[in-house]
């Protein structure tokens, strides 16, 4: 695939921080960094920049500014300075999605993959060191060319190991000129949608243990849009729990501080139960 899309380019420094305080100075509150393998942002500019400094140089100009969240974060990003920046700045959504693809250690090598187990599994115990509630999702590749029920069985248990938040699931499928395309070990559509559905329900059963341990608190949510199907306002916290919110007024970009409980979870909260932070 990296073949197909060429080499990665980044964006200026200053249009992006540029952009940014627009967007905030235009009453926008959260904004999110993505992009198609940041670990290489910094690489082809000729300032020497890693996408940690640029992530501290947006903390550190951009006033007002209520959340930044990462949309997907590789295990080589997460450096000591990182590590700081997240420590030390809460403006840092607490959830993260790192991609982990496969737990097991010889598919990982057969996706030319340039992480190994052990070391995403120290970055995520360092990264809950300092964020012991954080939110973790990450997304799974099943049924890679090659991959035995054992190597399947490793990727679930080291994510329920890792106790991700959600796992985003997905059947390997092939994209031509790439060299997995051309491999004879195929997995057949019935073993991979088994896999599928068996790693889904493991993501069902981590998703309710990590929401389960936030019944009770007081959480604030941005509300980021009106869902007319529902008639309610669809919101996310910093650790991306979701709510919806019944409101006889607009409270889109608006935050707002609900009660956490188990039948409200993903439920409608009424109106009476808003209270808008100063």
């Amino acid at each position: 695939i990296p073949y197909v899309r060429g080499r990665s380019r980044s964006r200026n420094k200053e249009d992006i921080l540029k952009e940014i305080n627009n967007l905030v100075q235009n009453g926008y509150k959260e904004i999110v960094l993505t992009g198609i393998d940041m670990s290489s942002y910094g690489l082809d500019l000729n300032e020497k920049i890693t996408f940690s400094d640029l992530i501290e140089e947006i903390l550190q100009k951009t006033n007002n500014l209520y959340r930044l969240r990462i949309s997907s974060l590789e295990e080589s990003q997460i450096d000591e300075k990182f590590i700081d920046l997240l420590k030390n700045n809460q403006i840092l959504a607490n959830h993260l999605h790192m991609p982990l693809q496969s737990g097991s250690a010889s598919v990982i090598k057969n996706m030319n993959r340039k992480y190994n187990i052990p070391s995403f599994f120290e970055k995520i115990s360092k990264i809950r060191e300092i964020r012991p509630d954080i939110s973790i999702t990450t997304d799974v590749i099943v049924g890679f060319p090659g991959e035995t029920e054992e190597d399947f069985q490793e990727t679930y248990d080291f994510c329920k190991k890792i106790n991700f938040s959600k796992i985003h699931v997905f059947p390997y499928s092939d994209r031509i000129g790439t060299v997995a395309s051309k491999r004879k070990d195929k997995i057949d559509p019935k073993t991979k949608k088994d896999r599928v559905n068996r790693l889904l329900s493991l993501s069902k059963l981590l998703e309710e243990e990590y929401s389960s341990r936030f019944y009770g608190q007081e959480i604030e949510f941005l509300c980021e849009n009106y869902d007319s199907k529902l008639q309610a306002f669809v919101g996310h916290s910093s650790n991306y729990l979701e709510t919806k919110i019944f409101s006889n007024k607009n409270i889109v970009n608006e935050v707002v501080r609900l009660k956490f409980d188990k039948e409200n979870k993903l439920d409608f909260w009424q109106c009476q139960n808003l209270k808008i932070p100063n």
